[in-house]
């Protein structure tokens, strides 16, 4: 047998459920709300790195230094660069990577 609420506690048992379930609400959409601007922060964050990446795998194409080439780019070419020319003579050299003995 169900037993019947009166009407009046009926009434005031929903108002405080409601009141009680309205901050949860609204902290639920305040988090999602947070979560969306997070998920949106990231995403341009994202497309602002693939396209510097962009510009550096372009850069990197070719041998030539250029201003207008981000820096990473310049910095790696001036290491080769580098790199090339202490390798150069040591190649050059008809003795190069050999061991005289008796010498």
């Amino acid at each position: 047998m169900q037993r019947k609420l009166p009407v009046r506690k009926a009434l005031a048992l929903a108002a405080a459920l409601r009141a009680a379930a309205t901050p949860l609400s609204s902290v639920a959409a305040t988090d999602t709300d947070a979560l969306v601007a997070q998920v949106k922060a990231l995403a341009e964050r994202v497309e602002r790195l693939e396209a510097q990446n962009t510009q550096l795998r372009s850069a990197l194409e070719t041998d030539r230094i250029s201003e207008n080439e981000p820096e990473l780019a310049t910095r790696i070419k001036a290491v080769e660069a580098q790199q090339q020319a202490l390798q150069g003579p040591a190649h050059n050299h008809p003795r190069a990577g050999r061991h005289q003995r008796g010498r």
